[in-house]
């Protein structure tokens, strides 16, 4: 039945982009498809595709005051849920109850369709221990000319809706915005991981500029868990809009390991279908490893 339900909000996804609004309500569902064929050659070397995370989402509102959201991920086998929230609004403020993404930096605070590569980057899955989408209690405020995000959350990541333990982690992000299409933001979280509760603290710093035809953005990541060594990681992305095509360079390092990856998107259709071939250099000691990547990204 869950299955049958998923597979008609799909198609009608797809074949109307449900908008429907009456009186003081409003319902919304969108899709993102990523199908991706991948080349990769290391030791072992692959080449498969694959459906990637297929997300269906859906929003529910009241007025401007209260809405609901449900993001799910269509391809995935357990744990569908990405996003399963209620909010409350009032003119730039929101409060999230449920389980939210916390915008720990500028890579998770895009949305997945407007994603630059196909793949993130190395300190993408630094920025929390169990991930940044998590259980609790979200507060949002938007400004012209700033934004912060403050979170209490449980700190078992997206999969656990129960956390027994006493301890609530908690994280935030601030960010300027000095000039238009330009931002300076720091972002942090803190709690504790395993049984043994050690403390953990993730501190990040981004700076960037997108007004077209440039894009410029750069972030860097230090994570300190306690009787382990501290880590150090960022990367920096450099773009230019050239008609309907972008061609991106992303370089990134965490420890030993350094990366290079250039990639095209190209819109066949604006802000609905775009084709991404994305190609990788990864080197860690005297290893290499090359990615070739091509998603077609459709979001209806």
């Amino acid at each position: 039945m869950k299955k049958t339900l998923l597979v008609v909000l799909v198609l009608a996804s797809i074949i109307f982009a449900i908008s429907y609004q009456k009186d003081d309500y409003s319902l919304s569902l969108n899709i993102l498809f990523q199908p991706t064929y991948s080349v990769i050659f290391n030791e072992k070397d692959e080449n498969y595709f694959s459906l990637g995370k297929n997300y269906l989402d859906i929003k529910c509102q009241y007025k401007n005051i209260l809405l609901g959201r449900a993001y799910l991920d269509l391809s995935a086998k357990d744990n569908t849920s990405y996003d399963l929230y209620l909010s409350l609004k009032k003119n730039k403020m929101e409060f999230r109850f449920g389980k939210f993404k916390q915008l720990l930096g500028y890579e998770i605070a895009q949305a997945p369709q407007d994603a630059h590569f196909v793949t993130p980057s190395l300190i993408n899955p630094l920025r929390a221990p169990k991930g940044a989408r998590d259980l609790g209690i979200g507060f949002f405020y938007n400004e012209e000319k700033y934004e912060l995000n403050l979170n209490l959350v449980n700190g078992e990541g997206r999969e656990t809706n129960k956390d027994v333990n006493k301890w609530k982690d908690i994280s935030f992000r601030f960010l300027i915005k000095p000039i238009a299409k330009g931002f300076i933001g720091f972002n942090a979280y803190f709690g504790k991981v395993d049984e043994n509760e050690k403390t953990t603290l993730r501190i990040g710093g981004e700076l960037g500029y997108e007004k077209e035809p440039y894009t410029f953005i750069t972030e860097a990541l230090y994570k300190k868990d306690k009787d382990e060594e501290d880590t150090l990681g960022f990367y920096g992305i450099l773009g230019y809009q050239m008609g309907n095509a972008q061609p991106l360079l992303r370089a990134e390092l965490l420890e030993k390991k350094l990366g290079i990856t250039f990639g095209l998107t190209f819109h066949l259709i604006k802000n609905v279908l775009k084709i991404l071939p994305n190609v990788s250099l990864y080197k860690e000691d005297k290893d290499y490893t090359i990615k070739i990547l091509t998603q077609l990204r459709g979001y209806f």
